[in-house]
């Protein structure tokens, strides 16, 4: 219970608070913690500053870049199939890509997984641009068009797989849910569906595709004193590397299924994911610093595995021991 309010305390902004300290502070929050001695969810603030509506336990909300997670699930469900490895090249899969995309014949799908692929993000071009501009806020995008946005504002940050060289980049995951759905003939979000939504239960999660119908989630608000309200956020700016709406009680399903291996035909499947690599000090600015990146997870410490995620409006972080 200490625990708990400590971290609701650390996390919502309270009437009377000073102002240095409130910002970057959120209006509402919901905190869930899960042991084998039981568990506690609660929720503090609010969901709709405008209204003054209270923030429920059970509220949906961005997940932002734990969708790499989910990403990165479904990547090695097909290296357990047989259908990709991890070896495998951009061009090999995205042959329409290969003169657009940098040194496609060489970039790995490790690579684009692990941020070592050295491809330059195009996250604050598009992405950061709503929190200033209400029209790039609701702007929609194909996946294709962030790849282009990415790769033509910029060179490789570094050749693919430069020893001790690591940079986040959204636009590798975006090119990972092209090749996924090359791989398998569906859609990015019928694997989700399918493959982790419907299995886990998760009947409150599902990918943001454009601007979220009113009322559907919670609001996004863009910093102290929160007076832009940034929900109508196009999905579509995040896809496969951030566009997941979900729930605290889902990303416990979801995160259980991941760590028990249930989500594999191979429990051991997962070790794929837990082959961790040293990032470096990109990985602290760019909010997941930890010990090390593996497939689609961080390794805050020994042992602690989850992601950061992170949209216009909403902060979000899944930890398991």
């Amino acid at each position: 219970e200490e625990l708990m309010q400590a971290s609701l305390d650390h996390l919502v902004y309270q009437e009377g608070d000073e102002v240095n300290l409130a910002f970057g502070q959120a209006p509402g929050a919901v905190v869930l913690i899960q042991s084998p001695e039981g568990s506690m969810i609660q929720a503090e603030g609010l969901a709709d500053v405008e209204n003054g509506i209270g923030i429920s336990a059970y509220d949906r909300l961005e997940i932002g870049s734990n969708t790499k997670m989910f990403t990165a699930v479904l990547l090695t469900q097909l290296l357990e199939q047989g259908t990709l490895a991890l070896d495998d090249t951009v061009s090999q899969w995205l042959p329409d890509m290969a003169d657009v995309v940098p040194n496609s014949d060489l970039i790995t799908l490790r690579q684009l997984a692990t941020h070592t692929s050295g491809l330059p993000d195009y996250g604050d071009a598009v992405i950061g641009a709503g929190a200033v501009d209400s029209e790039a806020l609701r702007s929609g995008y194909t996946p294709e068009e962030l790849v282009r946005i990415a790769v033509e504002g910029a060179p490789p940050l570094f050749a693919p797989g430069e020893a001790d060289r690591w940079s986040y980049s959204n636009t590798g995951y975006i090119l990972l849910g092209m090749i996924l759905e090359a791989a398998t003939g569906q859609t990015y979000d019928e694997l989700l569906q399918q493959r982790i939504f419907d299995p886990l239960q998760m009947a409150d999660s599902e990918l943001l595709q454009g601007v979220p119908e009113e009322g559907s989630m919670t609001q996004g608000y863009f910093v102290f004193p929160y007076d832009i309200n940034t929900t109508e956020w196009n999905g579509s700016q995040g896809w496969a590397a951030g566009a997941i709406i979900s729930t605290a009680a889902d990303m416990s399903k979801f995160t259980g299924g991941l760590m028990s291996g249930a989500l594999f035909q191979n429990p051991v499947s997962l070790s794929m994911m837990t082959d961790f690599i040293s990032s470096d000090e990109n990985a602290e600015v760019a909010g997941v610093g930890g010990q090390g990146y593996g497939l689609g997870l961080i390794e805050f410490a020994p042992g602690l595995y989850g992601h950061r995620g992170q949209t216009v409006g909403y902060a979000s972080i899944v930890a398991f021991d």
